[in-house]
């Protein structure tokens, strides 16, 4: 065995070996890089063609190993001497970009090496052998990520003198380096090509995770594989070679310092964790920990919705008086409102009297649709850690995959709520008597309550990911999660999705813009619908008519497919990655082609803020309306199947189908809203009213933006790849989902809820009316 770690270790790092005396080789790197151009080149994404390509490196570096060892078996010497030679024409020759400094190393290691007595051989060099990749079985189905072992070499480091480490007397630190090997195609594009953030992307390289000394740079490495490629395809030029060349070369930092903008966002971290726990200290104080009484200041600041269906977490516009409370002074009541005890009773509405009139179905809609968000991103970003995405179509052809792959709906789900929440509130403020000043103060609470958790959870992803984990797979560059330090201010202005979406910096935040720019624009379209109520079913009508025809044309014109998995195909080769980025730059992100379900949402809550005015359908007309609502969410999630098994959509169908889904989405949306508000159908109100989806409700905002983080740093800080299976994923997928929900209590607890009552505070006006509360859920 140590012998083949020794052989091993030679045959993988020493390509200019190859390239000399024992193979007969006699290679240039220019003549390599610039040939290949024959007519055997791959179909454009063809997949399994690649795979093929990838399977014959691993053939031909096993028959490049046989040969190597039956020549030093035959010559009956050392492999060191007869290795220098060939090291030293490298570091010579020119066309070869090979540092000295690595060469040195790598031949530093030789000498260590003894075929003859291989029990000689020290464990540590034993160890920088074993953290090498090695070629896995099922390589056809997809297994094509060889990560080697990343803490296993970065923790080797061997001195002469142990006690005394210096430069002079390193033998041998490990640096862990991740090589991509991608098949060339025509027209300067390789299925290896990386086009966004790699949270996103689809593996189609082969990438090899291997162990080199810490002297040698990426270049060093890049100019290894280039030799060993070239060797390859001149001693077995049957296996096809010539279209494989060097993509990238990553090597981790052992030690990220700390920079300027990391420090900051951990001062600000630690900042609100300080103000929250003196607050909760003042709390437990002044009210005892486990009181059986709600403050006052604790009744009267109930959470309730910021007008996003992803939070319900904010007061009303009404006001308060916070300047007396049984003798509580102004600070005091801050300090309650700040403080985790009083936040997390109100968010389990712990001595509260239920509210009178709370639309208690819309958290148990907006809980399930966060869930079914977690569950779409657990497959998703798992992708370039799964090893059989070759298998992947055979795994789609059945109903649940359409659940994974329809997930997107579920911000259909959160847009109808959005439209519906603002709808109704703002009808109600109109009703009391509206002003200029509610109105400002309409769009600051709202600004002002969805921008600093934002952007701290923001400041998180783009300053402190690199230190959180580290992995072969682990970003530790910009490129890796997107531009955040030159697009972070278009997140700040809620405009992320238009400007240079494909590297956006936390691309699930497209929703957030989406819904702020159509939340712009909706009091406009309530005021129309309060004055003249024509008018504003009108402009609701063009809104969604716009957002049909956009769908549509956008579709039609760029030949979209119905999904981000493309049209439905039975063959892998037929994901076409630039098209999948083109379908989320250009249509499923873009507030014009989503803004349907907002303006269904709307008009629903119009018609439906008086419930005792509705008109109460009989047995029959509700049983066709539950009929017809079941039966358009079963298109939109079930459509494609088809599609998975062998039939796939045209053009036109897929942009028939982009076109509508969204309005058959919201119009049975709107058919549950209007069962629950009327009782038409008792049942689905009392499960969807549940209590205790209340505070998962509440705290859904924070979750939709931690969780993709939580996610990838379970996918992302892996060693080892995973067999992709719904079981597999099914489980990954309910730690995920606890995980991000009790995170999500967390950033509540400390950012948001703190955030709410100041924003509170700082926007009311002196009153005589004193605790008066109206909730966006409530009539």
């Amino acid at each position: 065995m140590r012998c083949w770690l020794a052989v091993f270790l030679l045959v993988a790092w020493t390509g200019a070996a190859y390239s000399t005396e024992e193979l007969g080789y006699d290679v240039d790197i220019e003549t390599i890089t610039t040939t290949g151009k024959s007519s055997s080149r791959l179909p454009r994404n063809n997949f399994h063609q690649a795979l093929h390509s990838y399977q014959k490196v691993a053939q031909s570096w096993t028959a490049a190993l046989l040969n190597w060892m039956t020549v030093q078996a035959a010559a009956g010497g050392s492999p060191s001497s007869s290795l220098l030679g060939a090291m030293k024409e490298s570091v010579e020759a020119p066309a070869v970009n090979i540092s000295g400094d690595c060469l040195s190393s790598l031949m530093t290691l030789y000498g260590f090496v003894d075929i003859k007595h291989p029990e000689n051989t020290p464990e540590w060099l034993i160890r920088f052998v074993d953290a090498q990749p090695k070629p896995p079985s099922a390589i056809l189905e997809g297994d094509i990520t060889w990560l080697g072992a990343f803490h296993e070499c970065m923790n080797i480091s061997q001195y002469r003198n142990s006690s005394k480490p210096t430069p002079a007397s390193k033998l041998l630190v490990g640096q862990y380096c991740l090589v991509s090997v991608g098949v060339e195609e025509p027209g300067n594009y390789s299925v290896a090509k990386i086009r966004v953030s790699e949270l996103l992307q689809i593996p189609k390289a082969l990438r090899a995770g291997v162990c080199v000394p810490d002297s040698c740079s990426a270049n060093d490495v890049r100019g290894l594989f280039e030799i060993a490629l070239a060797a390859l395809v001149t001693k077995f030029p049957d296996l096809g070679h010539e279209n494989l060349s060097i993509t990238d070369v990553k090597c981790p930092a052992r030690l990220i310092p700390m920079d300027g903008p990391a420090i900051t966002v951990i001062v600000i971290l630690v900042a609100f964790a300080t103000i929250v726990l003196i607050a909760s200290l003042y709390d437990v104080l002044t009210n005892g920990f486990f009181r059986h009484h709600s403050d006052p200041l604790e009744r009267n600041m109930d959470s309730a919705s910021n007008y996003t269906p992803l939070s319900d977490t904010n007061t009303s516009d009404t006001d308060l008086d916070f300047t007396k409370d049984g003798g509580r002074s102004v600070l005091g009541r801050v300090c309650i409102s700040l403080s985790a005890i009083s936040n997390t009773r109100k968010l389990f509405g712990c001595g509260l009297a239920p509210a009178v009139g709370e639309l208690r179905w819309i958290h148990g809609v907006r809980v399930l649709s966060m869930v079914w968000i977690i569950l779409g991103q657990s497959y998703a970003l798992g992708l370039p850690v799964f090893n059989n995405l070759a298998m992947l179509p055979e795994a789609m052809k059945g109903l649940f995959a359409q659940i994974i792959v329809q997930s997107t709906f579920a911000v259909d789900t959160f847009l109808f709520l959005s439209g519906f929440l603002v709808s109704y509130r703002f009808l109600g403020e109109l009703a009391a008597g509206f002003d200029c000043f509610r109105l400002i103060r309409f769009y600051l609470n709202r600004y002002l309550r969805l921008f600093p958790v934002y952007m701290i959870i923001l400041g998180v992803y783009a300053a402190l990911t690199k230190y959180i984990s580290s992995g072969p797979l682990w970003p530790q560059d910009e490129a890796m999660l997107g531009n955040c330090s030159s697009l972070a201010w278009s997140n700040a202005f809620y405009i992320n999705n238009y400007i240079q979406p494909e590297q956006m910096c936390m691309p699930w935040t497209w929703y957030i813009a989406v819904d702020f720019q159509l939340f712009a624009i909706a009091p406009l379209i309530v005021v129309a619908l309060y004055v003249v109520w024509q008018a504003g079913v009108a402009l609701c009508a063009v809104g969604v008519l716009a957002a049909v025809v956009a769908a549509g044309v956008i579709s039609k014109v760029m030949g979209l497919p119905p999904s981000l998995v493309g049209f439905g195909s039975t063959d892998v080769s037929a994901f076409d990655q630039d098209l999948t980025i083109k379908y989320f730059t250009s249509y499923l992100i873009t507030t014009y082609c989503r803004a349907a379900p907002y303006f269904i949402g709307i008009l629903a809550a119009f018609f439906l803020r008086d419930p005792a005015a509705v008109r109460k359908l009989g047995f029959f007309a509700v049983i066709c309306g539950w009929f017809v609502a079941l039966l358009s969410i079963a298109v939109v999630v079930f459509g494609l199947v088809p599609g998975f098994n062998g039939y796939p959509l045209s053009v036109d169908a897929a942009a028939a189908f982009n076109s509508l889904s969204h309005v058959a989405w919201a119009v049975a949306l709107a058919w549950i809203a209007y069962s629950c508000m009327t009782g038409a159908v008792k049942g689905v109100d009392r499960v969807l009213g549940w209590s205790m989806w209340r505070p998962l409700s509440t705290i859904s905002y924070s979750v939709y933006l931690i969780s993709p983080i939580i996610i990838c740093i379970y996918y992302l800080s892996r060693e080892e790849t995973i067999r992709f299976s719904h079981w597999n994923t099914l489980v990954v997928f309910g730690g995920n989902l606890v995980i991000s929900f009790v995170l999500g209590y967390v950033v509540y607890i400390f950012i948001e809820a703190p955030v709410r009552s100041l924003v509170q505070l700082l926007m009311r006006r002196p009153t005589a009316r004193k605790y008066s509360v109206n909730d966006d859920s409530k009539i």
